[in-house]
């Protein structure tokens, strides 16, 4: 069985019911909503050098430019803050802090412990000239910075896509 996830006009999938979870729409999300914003959700993508790898995906419609800076560092802000609440909320659920999450991890990520996670944040916008991906992807990198190295994150752990690449990237059809 597969699952498709629609956010703006852009469908994400098919992907396996057992390596997605729709993190936005748990149980455990819905306990714990006011003031906690996350991400669409968490995508089990297994590569033979990192067979842990998660991917976070947060998808939007646009985004601000650089300029004027408050109005595109509030954007910045807003999505890091979803992907780190996507994260403790997922690893609290392995960790078995949180276990109305734990049993909501879907079983193609069951293996995954918090010691072993090589967590990717994704951000996907529609309709975005490529030119325009890496100020925002270096940006939410030096917004995640205290995070990437608290946690030993891989250098390349936060990606910034567009539709044309998320296509080639099979997150898209």
């Amino acid at each position: 069985m597969t699952i498709t996830i629609d956010e703006f006009d852009m469908q994400f999938g098919p992907f396996g019911k057992n390596d997605v979870l729709r993190i936005e729409i748990c149980d455990s999300y819905k306990d714990i909503r006011k003031g906690v914003t996350i991400a669409e959700f968490i995508l089990s993508r297994p590569t033979v050098k990192s067979p842990n790898r998660l991917w976070i995906v947060e998808a939007k419609s646009s985004s601000p430019r650089p300029l004027p800076k408050p109005k595109f560092d509030q954007f910045i802000g807003d999505i890091c803050e979803k992907f780190i609440n996507s994260m403790n909320l997922f690893l609290a659920g392995v960790l078995g802090r949180n276990p109305r999450m734990q049993d909501e991890i879907p079983t193609g990520m069951s293996h995954i412990s918090a010691s072993n996670a090589d967590l990717i944040f994704v951000l996907v916008i529609k309709g975005h000239q490529t030119d325009w991906l890496p100020p925002l992807r270096d940006a939410l990198k030096a917004k995640l910075e205290p995070l990437i190295k608290t946690w030993k994150l891989s250098p390349s752990c936060v990606a910034v896509m567009n539709e044309t690449i998320a296509r080639q990237k099979g997150l898209i059809t």
